[in-house]
């Protein structure tokens, strides 16, 4: 049951931070027009990559690991934002990865 209701939360969770990952993303298109909107989210998705960065640095569970080339992909996409601290974010994140998983 414990289970269970790990992986109903886990989902649950994935399925929100990718939502608010996508927004960030669609707003990029035109970052003059939509500038209010990514400032806002932006402390957002510093908050996400920088857990997840405390996520890999630490023993993680397989509940989040299988979720983990879903948020590289999106992180990925989110490097072409022209805000700082969010592109420093991200390359801790995928530092990170790279560490852990590709063994560079």
């Amino acid at each position: 049951m414990a289970d269970t209701k790990e992986a109903l939360i886990s989902e649950l969770l994935v399925n929100e931070v990718h939502d608010a990952c996508r927004r960030f993303i669609d707003n990029l298109g035109d970052q003059v027009k939509n500038q209010r909107d990514i400032s806002t989210l932006a402390n957002v998705i510093c908050y996400i990559f920088e857990e997840l960065t405390t996520f890999i640095t630490n023993d993680s569970t397989d509940s989040l690991n299988k979720h983990l080339p879903l948020f590289f992909k999106l992180g990925i996409k989110i490097m072409n934002v022209d805000r700082q601290d969010v592109r420093a974010v991200l390359q801790d994140f995928l530092e990170k990865i790279g560490e852990k998983y590709i063994k560079i």
